[in-house]
């Protein structure tokens, strides 16, 4: 009885591996078209500093913009620009929302984050793809 039992598992798990089929994805793309791409990250930490307690919660939203500028055989060139950046912090009960524009960069205070996230928008940056979405080069 063990070894039909026995048999009977190796061919079950047999017949589950055989039924795996290998997918490929590929990116089917033309020249000129666009889409937009909107993410959301949320991370959070927790802390204790001399018995008191700090936690901190953050949501960071963007959303770039991409365009196929050309599709070739072994690779795709795309224009990304962000769009969008927004940020929220919640830390101890106090609450910071940002959202960021262009207008908020401020030449006499370059290092500012605002004015650093507010540079980055709208900015052109050419990504280099393979078919596969693998990413080659960013310039």
């Amino acid at each position: 009885m063990k070894k039909y039992l026995l048999l009977w598992v190796i061919w079950l798990l047999g017949s589950w591996i055989y039924a795996q089929e290998k997918v490929h994805f590929k990116l089917n793309l033309a020249k000129g078209q666009s889409f937009t791409v909107a993410q959301t990250v949320k991370t959070g930490s927790s802390q204790e500093i001399n018995g008191q307690t700090s936690t901190t919660d953050i949501i960071v939203k963007e959303t770039h913009q991409y365009s196929v500028v050309k599709v070739m055989d072994t690779e795709m060139v795309l224009n990304m620009q962000k769009t969008d950046f927004e940020l929220s912090m919640n830390r101890g009960g106090g609450m910071f929302n940002s959202t960021v524009s262009p207008q908020q960069a401020d030449d006499l205070n370059p290092l500012s984050p605002a004015t650093q996230m507010a540079a980055m928008l709208n900015r052109s940056v050419t990504v280099h793809l393979s078919p596969v979405s693998a990413v080659f080069a960013r310039v």
